[in-house]
């Protein structure tokens, strides 16, 4: 076995990339489609076998300071080697994959090492899958929309009841971004569902949010609901991650035919002040 940096990799270790993703998608989606489409904010390195097959990695994109990291099937010596590349980093969220999920606590304590304050939480995967029929939800008398460009100040006005400061730039770029979806209720911007991730083997679909003046209408339920159909109209599977201790979340996700595939540890990791 030895380690590659992704930019040093050979051009089969990348296919075997790409064959692990194509076995996994849930798993594999992050590290394909961020070196596809994100080459300059993502770094990786990577576990091969003599053959030059990927059998582990952790990886990293860069947004700002912060940083989304993987790890799959590696020691937690493998993130104290990438962490020393690190710089002008203040906070880290590293979701811990197939045998790595066995070793949190030692993940957690490389971050501290290299002054990080750390949580270790659980959060589970869910999807809808060929075993679990998709069941799906509309409110009745809402009106759920694609957003866009156009609504980007009803988004920063959503954005603030969950106290959160979006610049109406900001939100014009996100709604470009992410294929977000908006119930409205009389005209008020009132729950939202996007997906993070678009491929066509699968969708991730993040973001949910319900203001809490309109909760328990069956909103979060509904826009959830239209980005599933969306992404199973274009033939991918829908996926999505909720914490293990949100189970009004979970329930609302069941209730569209979301099954749990597994429950793991992510790390929260923020820089200590000096």
């Amino acid at each position: 076995m030895k380690l590659v940096w992704l930019e040093e990799a050979k051009a089969n270790t990348i296919t075997s990339l790409f064959r692990l993703y194509h076995t996994n998608p849930f798993t594999h989606i992050y590290i394909v489609y961020d070196m596809t489409y994100y080459p300059d904010r993502t770094k990786a390195v990577l576990l091969v076998d003599d053959e030059n097959n990927v059998v582990g990695y952790v990886m990293a994109y860069y947004s700002g300071n912060k940083t989304f990291m993987h790890a799959w099937n590696t020691g937690a010596n493998t993130l104290g080697m990438f962490l020393g590349r690190l710089y002008g980093v203040d906070s880290i969220v590293l979701q811990l994959h197939g045998s790595s999920t066995d070793s949190a606590e030692d993940f957690a304590r490389v971050l501290g090492s290299y002054g990080f304050s750390v949580e270790i939480v659980y959060y589970l995967d869910m999807a809808i899958t060929s075993s679990s029929p998709f069941k799906p939800y509309y409110a009745p008398r809402v009106k759920v929309v694609r957003l866009g460009r156009e609504h980007a100040i009803d988004y920063v006005d959503l954005e603030a009841s969950r106290g959160r400061t979006v610049s109406v730039s900001d939100a014009m770029g996100i709604l470009e971004s992410l294929r977000c979806y908006g119930a409205y209720v009389d005209s008020v911007l009132a729950s939202i569902a996007c997906t993070y991730i678009r491929m066509p083997e699968a969708w991730l679909i993040g973001n949910v949010y319900t203001r809490p003046t309109h909760r328990g209408r069956g909103l979060a339920k509904t826009v959830t609901s239209t980005v599933t159909a969306q992404a199973l109209n274009c033939g991918a599977k829908p996926f999505l991650h909720v914490e293990e201790s949100n189970r009004v979340a979970i329930h609302v996700y069941e209730r569209l035919g979301y099954k749990t595939l597994k429950a793991r540890p992510w790390i929260r990791a923020l820089r200590t002040p000096r």
